[in-house]
This record gives structure tokens, sequence and C-alpha cells, in this order.
């Protein structure tokens, strides 16, 4: 089950002067008070009976570099280059991607932008500005 998408197109870089700080906000916001941001989990009688980010460890802490980070995500082929981490592609089912990039996009190259399509066609495309990022519907016209 889950809802597969691809990375259509990406160009997302990261300056390694600031990997350090991106790692250190992925660990933050796996603590406690972010728990209402995570779909993964396990069930019991009783309802939720434990929480983390889909398809990641529940536990941030044996990540040592943004890179690893990122490959666990699903960007697959991330690399350093030059004097920046370039995101791979991303081809798997939909995890907490979505919240993750939310909060790297402070740390993100302006300009930096991903093309998405989902397993049913559906395309969106997410752009960041230095400090946020913007998603936005695909909409095709024929001519």
């Amino acid at each position: 089950m889950g809802y597969f998408v691809s990375t259509s197109e990406i160009d997302v870089k990261i300056p390694l002067a600031k990997a350090d700080a991106a790692l250190i906000e992925m660990k933050r916001i796996n603590g406690p008070e972010f728990d209402r941001l995570k779909r993964g989990g396990s069930w019991g009688p009783s309802g939720k009976s434990s929480v983390w980010h889909s398809w990641m460890p529940e536990s941030f802490d044996e990540f040592t570099s943004i890179v690893e980070f990122l490959e666990c995500v699903g960007f697959s082929g991330t690399k350093i280059v030059d004097d920046f981490i370039v995101f791979g592609n991303y081809d798997n089912k939909t995890g907490n991607e979505d919240v993750f990039l939310h909060f790297l996009a402070p740390f993100i190259v302006a300009g930096s932008y991903i093309n998405w399509r989902g397993e049913d066609g559906e395309m969106w495309r997410q752009e960041f500005d230095g400090n946020a990022v913007k998603t936005l519907e695909a909409e095709i016209h024929w001519r």
C-alpha cells in the first residue's frame, strides 16, 4: 500500500556550509513535539502506541550527515558536488518528504525546484525561495 511518486526533474542544492545545521534541524523535528507531523507508527487496542516519520527509523541519532539522511528519505544518488549537497532523484512511496522539505527550505538554495509525478499521473512542483517551499499544481493545455 502507499502512493508512489517520482521526480521527473530535480535541481535542489544545500550549500556545504549549511549541511551541519540542516542535519541538526532534521534531528530536532524528530522530537516528540513534532509527533503530529509523523505519519508512521504502530497501533494497538487503545489506538496509536508509537509514532515516527514514515519509512524512517524511529531515532535519527545515528545519522551523521545530511547526505545520509536524504538518502534514507529516498533521494537516491544525493552527493556532494563542489560546495553543495545535490539532491538525487526520488522514486518511492510517499512518506514525510514534504515535511522534511518544509523544514529544510531555509537551507536550500533559492531557485531550487522539484517536479513530481504521482503513480496516477498527477503532477506538481515545489519551488524554494531560500526561506520557504511553495507547492504548485500542474495544468496541462492541449492545442
